[in-house]
């Protein structure tokens, strides 16, 4: 994945931060800049900055629904991550991320 970004299953959910309390959407799990330790990365319900917290501090992620589902390619059985532009995030390319 680019810019070290780091799979996770509740990737798109409404979590449960218990460092701070707060529940916002888990949008990416990867490094802070000048680091190397993944953190997630989260977006507040309605607008705001992202904040950063442990891994081990998600809980409570909300039910999985077709909105938080990723979608897959199902043509050609590659089963990459669809990506805006095409297939990896480049037009033209027919390979998913992983393949490259």
């Amino acid at each position: 994945m680019s810019l070290l970004h780091q799979p996770h299953p509740w990737i798109g959910r409404t979590v449960t931060d218990t460092a701070t309390g707060r529940r916002g959407t888990l949008r990416a799990v990867a490094p802070e800049p000048r680091s190397v330790q993944p953190v997630a990365w989260l977006h507040p319900h309605g607008g705001g900055p992202e904040w950063t917290t442990d891994l081990d501090a998600l809980t409570d992620p909300a039910p999985i629904t077709p909105d938080t589902t990723p979608r897959r390619r199902t043509a050609g059985g590659a089963g990459g991550a669809l990506r805006p532009g095409g297939a990896g995030g480049r037009p033209g390319s027919s390979q998913p991320l992983a393949a490259r």
